[in-house]
């Protein structure tokens, strides 16, 4: 890579947009192509659900993912790429944080247009295995070179100014990027704006690189499709065992961090879509109070739980990329979420408990993943106990029948009734006329024609009409696409006593344990994966800590725990009231700092 000279003359830093430009555009009709081709997917455990979608109806729904088809000649060439395409002119850019590009941006020793360049190097050479990335932006480049230009005129937007970001292919960008959600039913379809969220980190200077793959419809198409797969994308694969789940729906979003692809990037949960991901990605996000992140022009789940939220490979880097995904007004600490860390200087002790029953719980919870973690995990709330920071309440609990009172039936009971409301509402709003495919464009499902035109998509019936036209060649189903076509809107008597009752029993719950415990947050492993619920009155709970917070829309904040069971990591969450973003940051970032406390190991994509 050769380093863009900052001391260029104006007439000549305009010829070098102009030449970037065509080299963006050249670079993405050789590459677009590239990334992604249709694969099977893992088997994490076997969840039975009974679901209302008429008042007068139930239908069961199993949920049965497919196993993934082990990989065995990549491990090499991925490690290989990886060290060969780690140098950017002469920098070590893997695990490199944005305060430290900053001061490489300062020092005139790395520009944006650099930068960029860099992490499309490793996307074209590591992405045909991962593929973590559905699509490079085109105009990357001329986006990094703007922000080349402003530095160089001392226009500094922010922290996040000069870095490239990746955006899950949920989040509407009006550029010559789709949005898909990863559905091929949505190739060659335009959004009429930018998403708020994309508004603001533009604002704050960030380079869009590109969109990240997804769990298709953020894992609301079907009930046997692995984490990470879409008709687009294809497989994203675990960059540290390709041959175990990546978890979603964020997946890309997490991978890409993980593997060095971008700086940070943005995902979004509706149900652990954030946490799950990051915690076997070895990654640290944030799941943000509800009604936090504008979800304005994103496609939708559920309007009563889907959310936005930073992923990153540090907590202060969660924190810059959050302030950036806000308007100014929204942040705290004097504009800045980031502040909120440094200003408390780790001088804050918290008193954080330990939600035992049934979140840590080998009796309840029957999970290989989570009796091999344990240890670790004690070891860390140990050390916690040990530093002059945090007061440990162990155990803490809720009241008796509290958390059965929490229904997975009756959240998806919400989320079946919400998604058909909400992507019948976002076609019909956010979208424009399809564009024809381009010529260079290449798609990644195998069933699906090359160059085809779209077929207008105006409504979830069109959807799964298209779905039956261009059938999964892996068999994947649309199961959940089909119960929800068949619900009858949110005045369904059904629907909101579910809706109603569940989120009073996820805050209720939540609230009495704070409450009662005088805590500032709650603590428990971030994603057990396990085989099956051993308490009979928990069959129709939820036994991972992330879905309580979701369902209450309360914030949460994952952090890497360690490595478990087949190199894989694993993570920590700790859950807070409404708006104590900047309490769990500080939580977080202080366990982060610990002299013994966990460290992020990067990948060694095994397989």
């Amino acid at each position: 890579m050769t380093e863009c000279k900052l001391e260029m003359e104006s007439p000549y830093l305009f010829l070098l947009l102009v030449v970037t430009l065509l080299l963006s555009l050249a670079y993405t009709v050789h590459a677009s192509g590239s990334y992604m081709h249709a694969a099977r997917g893992k088997l994490d455990g076997t969840t039975v659900f009974n679901t209302k979608t008429q008042s007068t109806e139930s239908t069961e729904v199993t949920f049965n993912e497919s196993p993934l088809p082990e990989i065995s000649d990549n491990a090499h060439v991925l490690r290989d790429t990886d060290e060969k395409y780690a140098l950017c002119n002469g920098i070590d850019i893997r695990e490199i944080t944005i305060s430290q590009i900053q001061v490489l941006f300062n020092s005139n020793k790395l520009t944006s247009v650099d930068l960029t360049n860099c992490y499309l190097q490793r996307i074209y050479r590591m992405n045909p295995v991962l593929k973590a990335v559905i699509e490079i932006n085109p105009n990357a480049i001329v986006e990094a070179t703007k922000a080349d230009m402003e530095r160089l005129y001392k226009k500094i937007r922010g922290p996040l100014h000069g870095i490239p970001v990746l955006l899950k292919d949920n989040i509407g960008t009006a550029d010559f990027m789709d949005t898909t959600a990863g559905s091929a039913a949505f190739i060659g379809i335009r959004v009429k704006k930018d998403a708020d969220v994309v508004k603001y980190l533009q604002k704050s200077g960030a380079v869009i690189i590109g969109k990240a793959n997804l769990s298709e419809f953020a894992y609301f198409r079907g009930t046997n499709l692995p984490s990470g797969w879409s008709s687009k994308g294809g497989q994203t694969r675990n960059a540290y065992n390709m041959n175990v789940t990546p978890e979603g729906s964020s997946s890309g979003s997490a991978v890409a961090v993980a593997a060095n692809l971008a700086t940070v990037s943005v995902g979004s949960e509706t149900d652990g879509s954030l946490v799950a991901p990051a915690s076997v990605g070895g990654i640290c996000t944030m799941k943000p109070t509800h009604d936090l992140i504008s979800t304005n022009v994103v496609i939708p789940i559920s309007h009563n739980q889907d959310t936005l939220g930073p992923m990153a490979r540090t907590v202060l880097d969660v924190a810059i990329l959050l302030d950036g995904m806000l308007p100014a007004s929204k942040r705290p600490c004097g504009g800045s979420y980031a502040q909120c860390i440094l200003h408390n200087g780790n001088k804050n002790k918290f008193r954080i408990g330990v939600l035992r029953y049934p979140f840590w719980d080998i009796s309840v919870i029957n999970s290989t993943n989570l009796r091999f973690e344990l240890p670790l995990l004690e070891n860390i709330i140990h050390n916690m106990h040990n530093s002059l920071q945090f007061d440990i309440v162990d155990p803490v609990a809720s009241k008796p029948g509290q958390l059965s009172k929490v229904s997975s039936n009756n959240e998806l009971t919400v989320l079946l009734h919400d998604f058909k409301f909400g992507i019948n509402k976002y076609l019909s709003n956010d979208i424009i006329s399809p564009f024809p495919v381009p010529s260079h464009y290449k798609p990644s499902s195998k069933y699906l024609p090359p160059k085809a035109a779209p077929m207008k998509i105006a409504s979830l019936k069109d959807i799964i009409k298209f779905n039956d036209e261009h059938l999964s060649i892996e068999g994947y189903n649309q199961e959940l696409l089909l119960l929800s076509e068949a619900t009858d809107g949110l005045n369904n008597r059904t629907y909101i006593e579910a809706r109603d009752s569940n989120r009073a029993a996820a805050r209720e719950l939540l609230n009495s344990v704070i409450s009662t415990y005088k805590l500032d947050a709650i603590v428990v492993p971030s994603e057990p994966r396990f085989e099956s619920v051993l308490d009979e009155n928990l069959q129709d709970s939820p036994v991972v800590g992330y879905s309580i917070a979701a369902i209450a829309g309360y914030p949460s904040i994952s952090i890497p725990a360690g490595i478990g069971l087949k190199d894989v990591p694993f993570g920590m969450t700790f859950i807070g009231m409404p708006r104590a973003e900047p309490t769990l940051l500080q939580i977080a970032h202080a366990v982060e700092q610990m002299g013994q406390g966990p460290r992020r190991k990067p990948p060694r994509f095994l397989s």
